[in-house]
């Protein structure tokens, strides 16, 4: 969905099913791996990880209540020239940010309101909309639903 945004807003980005595809040759990302043969691999200039410490759709001690909740770590590394290797590059973390999310902010919403396949949905968009807002420029009015 974040790709999805960021093709939305005209930023290049690698298509899903290549990046899934090494994921599934080569295991999963996270924050202690090498990024910089990715970032080769793709000929990418930026690689954005999203590592996530916590996931999840439900309100905590609260059976039948939705409340999605999401914290990670957001880096940008960016692949920059190399001066000790000229012609070469080299990848320097350029973006470390912590981030959270909850939804909806205010209360959770019953079982008995919304099926959890429409609630998955709605909280899937409001988090990938907030990520994507950390790389785009936004007005004022864009926060008023």
């Amino acid at each position: 969905e974040v790709s999805r945004r960021f093709k939305v807003e005209k930023i290049n980005v690698v298509a899903s099913h290549k990046v899934a595809r090494w994921l599934d040759d080569n295991g999963q990302i996270g924050m202690k791996t090498d990024i910089e043969p990715i970032a080769k691999k793709f000929k990418a200039d930026f690689v954005v990880l999203f590592s996530f410490e916590d996931f999840g759709y439900l309100e905590e001690n609260s059976p039948g209540m939705y409340r999605g909740h999401a914290n990670c770590k957001i880096v940008v590394t960016e692949m920059i020239e190399d001066k000790a290797k000229p012609g070469k590059r080299r990848a320097k973390v350029i973006y470390n940010c912590p981030f959270n999310c909850k939804y909806p902010s205010n209360r959770p919403i019953s079982a008995d309101q919304e099926g959890p396949d429409v609630f998955k949905r709605r909280f899937l968009g409001q988090l990938s909309d907030q990520l994507v807002r950390r790389f785009i420029e936004t007005r004022p009015e864009d926060d008023i639903q």
